[in-house]
């Protein structure tokens, strides 16, 4: 080979040598960027739903994520990594089964505990209602009770003549009364309580069971509810087409939706199990003085840095967009609870001038019945102190009376005492008439049987004269 041929050989050589460098280099940068566009890929859209989701080469997408990526993405905002958000849904529901499931002997917490885990998630403002009546009225052993004796005076007033009527039922003095005590709404378990009263007021009420009944269907309820989102939240576009016609239906979408505002609205309960598992949390001094269930407790909670990591850890799993989709959807939620309430403001200054109405009613006939009563009490005062005298003129009467009682009494027994000592005088007498009577009887025959013998004497003396 000539030299020229051997030059040529070398610079194909150098130029196949640089070619492979640059295809390298130009594969290192386009992986480079890959991984950093995966990467902005997934602060948009988050980890996988599950296992099944696929890319646009129908390939699971979770094959595409290292452990040293997850690692990296949850590092922030508490670690414990998951690869999926059903896995993270499915942690979550099993924390709070445990939970729950602590708290089965007192029925009491569990239900105040539930409350404060789906209030955040409440979509109207009934339900909105019921957990903040749970939180108030829940909170402790003293609190319940003093809810039961609310409800027994309300059941005393409506029971009472007058307080129901053609105008106004047995139910609806029952909420009168309940109302007209003031106090901490409870109309969701008012409510409950109401469903189970009888038409007629005079009927056999037992309030405690009613009480307890209702205090339970509540709890239930909430039990249900909680288990409704967490199936909405793992409820894939698969299984909507054989779930029942009570059952969530999703699409990918909405289950992501649906897993992003159950993720946002369990924010504070993840923070303050985290909190109570550990006194040496450093969000422990945030809450100390606070009453759980009050506003100021849970303005306190929203501002731990526990509940914010636990925010932020939302936008980990289900992505920016989905994530701030949740808190507009939220936001839009919040403020249809807020009109609610304005409406609700509205229509209980209504019922507050149809209560004061019916109570200013109530008061004038328990006037006019204080009036009549009042005027009965004084005449019946006047009989009673002419019945005073009358009875200090009969006592004085009686005194006279048994004084002389006690004088013909003792005069009596004087006279009993001579007639008894004359009866044993005239005993005395009969006897000594007896014993008399006795010896002229026998003196009497003595005279008798002389007579007889002097008879025969002359008899005997007569006979012998004769010749």
């Amino acid at each position: 080979m000539s030299l020229f041929g051997k030059l040529l050989a070398l610079l194909n050589l150098l130029g196949a040598v640089g070619l492979i460098y640059l295809a390298s280099v130009d594969y290192s940068a386009r992986q480079q960027w890959a991984y950093v566009v995966f990467r902005y890929d997934l602060m948009l859209d988050g980890v996988p739903v599950d296992d099944s989701q696929v890319d646009k080469q129908g390939q699971p997408t979770i094959d595409h994520i290292s452990d040293e990526t997850i690692n990296e993405l949850f590092s922030q905002v508490g670690g414990k990594p998951v690869r999926t958000q059903v896995e993270e849904v499915k942690a979550i529901q099993d924390s709070l089964n445990s939970q729950i499931q602590a708290l089965e002997t007192n029925k009491r917490q569990q239900a105040f505990y539930l409350a404060g885990v789906l209030l955040p998630l409440s979509d109207s403002l009934l339900e909105r209602d019921e957990y903040l009546a749970t939180q108030a009225h829940l909170s402790t052993d003293e609190s319940v009770k003093a809810l039961e004796s609310r409800y027994s005076a309300a059941l005393r007033d409506a029971k009472k003549e007058g307080a129901s009527g053609p105008d106004r039922s047995f139910a609806q003095a029952f909420r009168l009364g309940v109302r007209s005590q003031g106090g901490a709404p409870s109309e969701a378990i008012t409510t409950l309580i109401v469903d189970r009263l009888p038409a007629d007021p005079q009927a056999n009420v037992n309030i405690a069971v009613l009480f307890s009944e209702a205090l339970d269907t509540q709890r239930l309820k909430m039990l249900k509810r909680l288990e409704w989102l967490f199936a909405d939240a793992l409820t894939n576009a698969d299984q909507s087409m054989s779930a029942a016609a009570d059952r969530p239906k999703n699409s990918r979408e909405s289950q992501r939706a649906a897993i992003a505002r159950l993720l946002f609205g369990l924010s504070g309960a993840r923070a303050l199990m985290d909190i109570t598992a550990d006194s040496s949390h450093p969000d422990v001094a945030r809450l100390k003085g606070f009453s759980p269930g009050t506003a100021d407790w849970s303005r306190a909670l929203a501002s731990c840095e526990s509940v914010r990591r636990h925010q932020r850890r939302v936008f980990v799993l289900s992505g920016i967009k989905t994530a701030l989709n949740a808190i507009a959807a939220r936001s839009a939620t919040v403020r249809i609870l807020a009109s609610q309430v304005d409406a609700a403001s509205a229509d209980e200054r209504i019922l507050f001038l149809s209560d004061d109405a019916a109570l200013l009613s109530q008061a004038r006939e328990q006037a006019e019945r204080l009036r009549v009563e009042t005027t009965q009490i004084a005449e019946n005062l006047k009989k009673l102190a002419d019945q005073r005298v009358s009875l200090k003129q009969r006592q004085k009467d009686v005194e006279e009376a048994e004084a002389a009682l006690k004088e013909s009494t003792d005069e009596t027994a004087q006279t009993i005492a001579k007639l008894r000592e004359q009866t044993d005088k005239a005993r005395l007498v009969r006897i000594k008439a007896r014993d008399l009577l006795g010896t002229l009887a026998d003196k009497e025959r003595e005279i008798r049987d002389l007579e007889r013998q002097v008879r025969d004497a002359e008899s005997k003396a007569g006979g012998g004269s004769k010749p």
